[in-house]
């Protein structure tokens, strides 16, 4: 089973099989096979940093909801009105930077998986060179870091917006 999908894999990067047995007793499968696997991780990796922004996205929707259906509430405290609009707008911008970065993450994915289909070009055609691999790595790479500070610095809010709560709930603590 291995054999046949290895020599699927090598009739697909145009080899035949007799390239096979020399290639699978020589070092020359190494650089095919890291070529081929470093863009999947990569491709793993910003999914996975975009699924838990995506969590994070919507338990923040979740709260905006929450916030808003006790701020319309005819009952309200004054003091806790004022607890919820010094908490909302810190929230409209955390959910920007955290569209900002899920956004970022699809489209270093998109630059990962056009590696792929570029080193699949490639191994079939050697003179296209490695120039478009390597703009669609260190372009890749550049989103998803930059993803990840905006990711950081919606942490930094997360902290201001955790603040508030515990400001509020000893507020609370200390009039009950």
């Amino acid at each position: 089973m291995l054999l046949l999908t290895s020599r699927a894999l090598w009739s697909l990067l145009g080899a035949s099989a007799s390239d096979l047995a020399t290639t699978a007793s020589s070092s020359a499968a190494l650089p095919i096979i890291a070529a081929a696997v470093s863009p999947a991780i990569l491709v793993t990796a910003a999914a996975l940093i975009g699924s838990g922004i995506a969590q994070k996205h919507a338990a923040m929707g979740d709260r905006i909801r929450a916030l808003s259906a006790e701020l319309r509430a005819a009952d309200l405290q004054p003091s806790h009105r004022d607890y919820i609009q010094r908490e909302l707008p810190l929230f409209a911008v955390r959910v920007r930077r955290v569209g900002i970065a899920h956004r970022m993450m699809y489209l270093a994915m998109a630059c990962f998986i056009a590696m792929i289909l570029l080193l699949a070009v490639q191994q079939r055609s050697p003179a296209h060179g490695g120039l478009p691999l390597l703009v669609a790595f260190t372009v890749g790479l550049a989103i998803m870091l930059t993803g990840v500070v905006v990711e950081l610095s919606e942490l930094r809010l997360a902290t201001r917006t955790l603040n508030i709560e515990i400001d509020e709930a000893g507020r609370v603590a200390s009039s009950g």
